[in-house]
């Protein structure tokens, strides 16, 4: 065995075996032993920069600022790091009238700054003067001009309220941007999520800023919060998105004229969510208090051969006021029982029989025959015009289940969803579990979200 290690049976390791080490350490254990050794930290340093995770606290020196100062001088470091996390830290409410700037000393401005002034882009001014204003997406983007081997981004809450530089940036790694010279490359790039934390105060319109994304090589997962446009184009004019690798969506505030479009690239896809959502707060010319089932059920059509899961959720608030809005509905989701490959589905009960109780109707007349898994939800039932009881959802699943064999003969299990599980009859809880019991499916009911999001 070598020896003259400073007396270190660890520095004595070949490096693979320093290696399984390191990866099993926390970023604080990792930190600590690159301090111990410059050996040490040659070998662990990169595994250091791998992932790095940024949580937002306005009262503290950001460290996106020293983060930025490494990764411009030491680019090997950059090109170590495979995942951002760039997270919210507290809620809405502690936050949403806040000025959001971010403190950054002399010194660590002068990297990004040094940066975008010599940069070939035509924003370069702008993007430096909010730098110097200490505007979160400006140091962000400079950031991401820096990981070309990212493979996952997250940038929710706080760091995602505005996104003007984010979207100069990711224009630019499609290939063609009138705002920006700069090569910015993500080949490797396969999970993105961009959500804001709910905030009537952040920057609209995101859109064309998000949309790049769908253009990216290697991507598999998005999950993006996306405004509605006042019309709708891909950022490339005439060439729209072929993801081939694409297989999952998660969509935000984005409403129903404009899923289509977006699904009509998915050609790939195999599980979506996509989430209703009206609030006061937001007013756009689409942003309205009436669910369009027929635009939604027409948008779905465009992944009805290939989507295996299916997660529709639906949210609506008072904002500020004491009552709820009046919500409308129209059209119908029959469509989904034509979708031949659909195994797992989440549904608002609100969404397959409306807001007035009809009888007229059959659950499994809503159902595709491949369907493995079901889970109801009583989303939007705070509001006026729901007037369905505890009782009358079991009067649909009771002659569903009993003959599912005859409409859904794969059929594994039926989860329950309620928002305010106190609420819901404990008879009913009871006559459901012992009707699932009794035909041979596993039941559940639960007030756990995560147990919606059923892919």
């Amino acid at each position: 065995m070598p020896q003259n290690h400073q007396g270190s049976p660890l520095l004595a390791c070949p490096d693979e075996v320093l290696l399984l080490i390191i990866r099993q350490l926390t970023p604080h254990d990792l930190s600590t032993i690159c301090r111990v050794s410059k050996e040490l930290r040659r070998v662990a340093e990169p595994s250091l920069y791998a992932e790095i995770r940024l949580d937002w606290d306005p009262s503290l020196r950001h460290p996106i600022g020293p983060l930025l100062r490494t990764v411009v001088h030491r680019p090997e470091l950059a090109r170590a790091t495979h995942r951002v996390i760039l997270s919210k830290s507290f809620e809405w409410s502690s936050y949403r009238a806040q000025t959001l700037k971010i403190l950054v000393s002399t010194v660590d401005l002068e990297a990004p700054v040094s940066f975008v002034a010599s940069a070939p882009v035509s924003h370069r001014n702008v993007w430096l003067e909010a730098l110097r204003d200490g505007a979160v997406d400006a140091f962000v983007a400079v950031f991401l001009c820096h990981t070309p081997n990212l493979t996952h981004l997250v940038i929710e809450g706080e760091y995602f309220r505005e996104s003007r530089f984010l979207g100069f940036v990711l224009r630019s790694a499609i290939g063609r941007s009138p705002e920006s010279g700069l090569r910015v490359g993500f080949e490797h790039l396969e999970s993105v999520k961009l959500e804001p934390s709910y905030d009537i105060y952040r920057a609209r319109n995101n859109t064309a800023d998000v949309l790049p994304v769908f253009y990216l090589p290697s991507i598999r997962h998005i999950y993006a919060a996306i405004d509605n446009p006042a019309s709708f184009a891909w950022p490339l004019s005439g060439e729209p998105p072929s993801p081939p690798h694409l297989q999952s969506l998660d969509l935000r505030y984005i409403r129903e004229p404009f899923l289509g479009p977006l699904l009509s690239v998915a050609a790939h896809l195999r599980s979506l969510h996509w989430q209703w959502l009206y609030t006061p707060d937001i007013q756009d010319e689409f942003h309205t208090p009436s669910i369009d089932l027929t635009q939604v059920a027409a948008a779905l059509l465009n992944v009805g051969d290939i989507l295996e899961d299916l997660t529709l959720t639906a949210i609506g608030d008072t904002g500020g006021d004491p009552d709820y809005p009046t919500l409308t509905m129209r059209g119908s989701l029959r469509p989904l029982s034509r979708f031949g490959r659909l195994k797992r589905l989440a549904v608002p009960f609100a969404l397959l029989m409306g807001f007035v109780r009809d009888f007229s109707q059959r659950l499994q007349d809503f159902l595709p025959s491949s369907l493995e898994y079901l889970c109801i939800t009583d989303h939007l039932y705070v509001y006026d015009q729901y007037e369905w009881e505890d009782d009358d959802i079991l009067f649909f699943i009771q002659p569903w289940l009993e003959t599912y064999q005859a409409s859904t003969p794969h059929l594994r299990g039926v989860t329950l969803f309620f928002v305010e599980l106190s609420g819901y009859n404990q008879n009913c809880k009871n006559e459901f579990l012992r009707l699932c019991a009794r035909v041979g499916v596993p039941g559940k009911i639960t007030d756990q979200l995560a147990d919606v999001h059923v892919f």
